[in-house]
């Protein structure tokens, strides 16, 4: 069941992956170059890959010359040189840089594309977001890529879940003070291979989900979807008791293979979307505002599983804090 690590996907995750690998071996980091003005010459002009990328560092890191530079190496023949730039552009412009990125959705090499889409998954207006999305579902030349944006232009919700515990002005230390733990039978589940159950209402507190199949806690694979990979969408009714008096309500997660999206009473919640790392990490998302005291609740997730074993494999619980 455990898998390989795929690369983060958050442009901020990746800055952790770029600049490592683009700072190079000790031989690489030998041939520095003295100033500017020598970084000039060599980048124009120097046929050695390892001593322009020496100079390029250089030139990326002078007030006077960083941005030419880098708009040079948005088109330069070095794809790492091309995808540094891309993320050097986008990080110090944002929403602006989105111009020049819709130049870069043709580019060849597989790493600078998935720069590109990890820059068209942090933009944070969904219109800039959707327009980059597009261009590289219909114009890529890499059929991996143009399925990957296809994917991920048809589908866009996000919400930055906040807990109580991360909130700054809360200076109190919280503790668990009853933990619900919901079924681990009874859930509703679909396979959705065409990745649009979204667009199908698959998350409305309304829609039938009576024909789905039942399913427990556990794997897919060993409840009759053996070697499907894709995405699959979760369905459970719970009852909660009567309000208790709480600070915070989350819902616990132990651990869901590999990527989860959430919502609650037909109302978008939260992710945990970290690649394929996550199979068996856990999550919790807040729910104070949206969970219903002493009413039924809905609860819906979609799960997407790339590899191997999939699905809610672990308990879920509703906790409360104080």
């Amino acid at each position: 069941m455990r898998k390989c690590v795929k690369a983060c996907k958050s442009v901020f995750i990746l800055l952790s992956v770029v600049l490592p690998v683009f700072a190079g071996s000790s031989t690489e980091k030998s041939k520095e170059v003295a100033d500017a003005a020598e970084a000039k010459v060599v980048f124009s002009g120097n046929n050695d890959p390892v001593l322009r990328r020496a100079a390029f560092r250089r030139l990326i890191d002078d007030p006077e010359n960083a941005r030419q530079t880098i708009l040079s190496g948005l088109r330069d023949g070095d794809r790492v040189i091309r995808k540094r730039s891309l993320f050097e552009f986008y990080i110090r412009n944002g929403i602006p840089a989105l111009p020049e990125l819709l130049k870069l959705v043709r580019d060849p090499d597989p790493q600078v594309m998935d720069m590109l889409l990890s820059c068209s998954k942090d933009l944070k207006e969904k219109h800039h977001s959707t327009l980059l999305l597009s261009a590289i579902a219909k114009e890529s030349v890499l059929d991996s890529v143009r399925h990957q944006a296809g994917k991920m232009v048809n589908f866009t919700f996000h919400r930055d879940n906040k807990r109580l515990k991360d909130n700054p002005a809360f200076d109190h230390d919280l503790i668990s003070t009853c933990l619900f733990q919901l079924p681990m039978e009874g859930w509703r589940f679909s396979a959705d291979a065409a990745a649009d159950g979204h667009t199908r209402g698959y998350f409305k507190k309304e829609f039938d989900d009576s024909k789905w199949k039942m399913l427990k806690i556990g794997t897919w694979e060993d409840q009759g979807f053996d070697s499907y990979d894709g995405i699959g969408w979760y369905r459970i009714n719970f009852d909660m008791p009567d309000a208790k008096a709480c600070e915070a309500v989350e819902l616990a997660f132990e651990a869901v293979d590999e990527s989860a999206w959430v919502w609650l009473n037909g109302i978008y919640i939260g992710q945990h979307d970290i690649g394929t790392s996550g199979w068996d990490k856990p999550f919790w998302l807040d729910v104070t505002r949206e969970i219903e005291w002493g009413k039924q609740n809905v609860l819906v997730v979609r799960v997407e599983d790339t590899a191997h074993a999939g699905g809610i494999w672990r308990p879920v619980s509703v906790e409360l804090l104080k």
